[in-house]
């Protein structure tokens, strides 16, 4: 719940070979949304008892767990690739020899 929102923000489907994916990340979108409200709750000390709380969550985690290769596949699709290192034709040149500083 910490990471979700972030990743699938940057997740865009269109761009990717999978673009049939926007359906899987807009459940996902809308299943963290609804464990996020249960989540507010508790923290504003919602009186939930475990049972009422499992009924409330499961479906949102029924959903991750029915989405999550399509969420996985865009989420890496979504990573910045790393930049490519320089490539090294030659060793860098020596420095000029230096004269000594004048003393004062």
């Amino acid at each position: 719940m910490d990471h979700a929102p972030t990743v699938l923000e940057r997740c865009r489907p269109a761009a990717t070979p999978w673009p049939e994916d926007t359906d899987a990340l807009a459940r996902l979108a809308d299943a963290l949304g609804d464990a996020e409200v249960v989540r507010e709750e508790l923290a504003c000390g919602a009186p939930l008892t475990r049972r009422e709380r499992t009924e409330r969550t499961w479906p949102a985690i029924a959903t991750w767990l029915t989405h999550a290769e399509p969420f996985a596949r865009q989420a890496r699709a979504a990573t910045p690739r790393p930049r490519a290192a320089l490539d090294v034709a030659a060793p860098p040149r020596a420095l000029p020899p230096s004269r000594p500083a004048p003393r004062r």
